[in-house]
């Protein structure tokens, strides 16, 4: 069977190599867009989309990752487009309710040709001391938590797709 969606699902691919450029504002605001049509537990829409813009942000950003995860560079693979996902931990399902938001905001980009990337160690790193600070302040209330991380970017590779294990799905 022949369509977009399928296809555009099939065929995206995390990217670890960026070219140094920005996406377009109009790019981005697609992505975010797609983000915020995610479902969610009850409808209780509960994750909120950072935008990391601020260059103070980001280099606090990366002083933690140098002292927590020095293995981590370049940092974000050189993308310059970040997009953390939090969610509220008041709600019912907000890691599953995150996940769909991140890969809402991957399949968008993909559609776009635009590289995406999930990064984890935010969640840890938003767990120490200094990150809790600096989630304060970025005026995030204390009862979110990082789910994930989106970084965005125009590729500058394109991996191969791999092959899918044979016993990925079980009929009982």
């Amino acid at each position: 069977m022949n369509n977009l969606v399928i296809d555009n699902i099939k065929n995206r691919r995390s990217i670890r190599k960026y070219k140094n450029k920005r996406i377009t504002k109009e790019e981005l605001n697609t992505i975010l867009e797609a983000g915020k049509y995610a479902p969610s537990a009850l409808n209780q829409q509960s994750s909120l989309m950072v935008v990391l813009e601020s260059e103070e942000i980001y280099k606090e950003i990366c002083d933690l990752t140098d002292k927590y995860f020095p293995n981590r560079k370049p940092y974000f693979y050189n993308a310059k487009d970040i997009i953390i996902v939090f969610g509220d931990s008041n709600c019912k399902c907000p890691i599953e309710d995150g996940s769909l938001v991140l890969q809402n905001l991957f399949l968008a980009a993909s559609s776009l040709n635009i590289g995406s990337c999930w990064i984890n160690y935010l969640r840890d790193l938003f767990k120490t001391e200094e990150g809790i600070k600096l989630q304060e302040k970025m005026n995030i209330p204390s009862n979110y938590f990082v789910v994930g991380t989106c970084i965005l970017g125009y590729p500058d590779e394109e991996p191969i797709i791999k092959i899918r294990k044979e016993d990925y799905i079980k009929v009982v």
